[in-house]
């Protein structure tokens, strides 16, 4: 029996004009719209809350129409994906920012849908407790990748037996494109946008290089699958500092690195982070300490980065008048 005793089922009987029939005749609507057994189970067990985080421009209570053909196409989407409880949340709020052509949600396809998913429990799964995981998941790892496949027609001829592989699949292809993209750019480097102190430092067979432009940090996020390449307002303004991290001998990356000046000319370790976030080797930990020994030491040693520093941290906190 539907726990209808428990949930609310309010909304869409409204959006679909049947307010006051019983759950055998919204049972029957849906199914002659395509809504499954499996779809309808989820509605019942789930009711309204379904498409509380769908929100606009998908479901409105003012447009009953619009709102009801919206709601069908996203109880079989979820059907399709033949998942017995509902998506994070997260994952649903983020998808007015995919660039659906035309905000469309049949444009989605299940299997795309069920890899992002899929990927989110393993990344609450990777954080257990952490409240924000899915949602820093989501933020960056689902919206960007998703932005590409939608707005470069991937979705128009994507084998869906690869979409089996998972998320990725997707986030895979979306590096190789964004490599491309940005391979121009790459091959010349845009100017520094702040002042390095310190531009590179080699310890224990490790090279850090420090990355002077929004471009550069873009790539880096690119490349190592993270968040960094929104740090450049805090570079321009903060005395924090970003370092690429990759093995001297072969170029392949490691880490990504920030520090902090917490005091003047002393130094320390913001964080320091793997591909997707994850924790990195002692080895890499104890290593880019010698980035922190090396502002430390150009700070004490050599006059004209001290100037730098001192010039930057004033700029930093100076008051801009109204």
């Amino acid at each position: 029996m539907p726990n209808f005793m428990t949930t609310c089922h309010d909304r869409l009987p409204f959006w679909l004009d049947l307010q006051g029939a019983d759950y055998r005749q919204l049972r029957k609507t849906l199914a002659a719209r395509g809504v499954n057994a499996r779809g309808w189970r989820l509605y019942a067990d789930y009711g309204d809350a379904l498409f509380e985080a769908l929100g606009q421009p998908w479901v409105q209570h003012e447009h009953p129409f619009t709102s009801a053909e919206n709601a069908v196409v996203f109880l079989r989407l979820l059907a399709a994906c033949e998942m017995d409880v509902p998506p994070p949340r997260p994952l649903i709020a983020s998808l007015k920012d995919w660039q659906l052509p035309k905000e469309r949600l049949g444009a989605i396809p299940p299997p795309f849908f069920r890899a992002a998913w899929k990927a989110c429990a393993g990344a609450e799964y990777a954080q257990p407790g952490s409240a924000g995981a899915v949602t820093d998941f989501v933020r960056e790892h689902i919206v960007p990748a998703a932005r590409w496949y939608f707005e470069t027609g991937q979705h128009l001829d994507d084998d869906p037996n690869r979409l089996k592989a998972g998320w990725e699949h997707v986030e895979r292809g979306y590096r190789e494109w964004r490599r491309e993209h940005h391979r121009i750019e790459a091959a010349s480097p845009a100017p520094a946008q702040w002042l390095l102190f310190v531009p590179a430092v080699e310890f224990d067979g490790l090279r850090f290089a420090a990355l002077g432009s929004e471009a550069a940090l873009e790539a880096e996020g690119l490349e190592m699958m993270h968040c960094v390449g929104s740090y450049g307002e805090r570079c321009r303004n903060e005395m924090l500092r970003i370092y690429a991290v990759s093995e001297k001998k072969s170029g392949v990356r490691v880490a990504t690195l920030s520090v902090m000046e917490n005091s003047p000319g002393l130094w320390e370790i913001d964080q320091l982070k793997g591909c997707y976030n994850a924790p990195v080797p002692q080895r890499v930990t104890i290593a880019a300490l010698a980035v922190v020994r090396a502002l430390e030491d150009a700070y004490a040693l050599l006059p004209a980065v001290r100037q730098e520093m001192d010039g930057c941290r004033r700029a930093a906190f100076v008051e801009i008048p109204f």
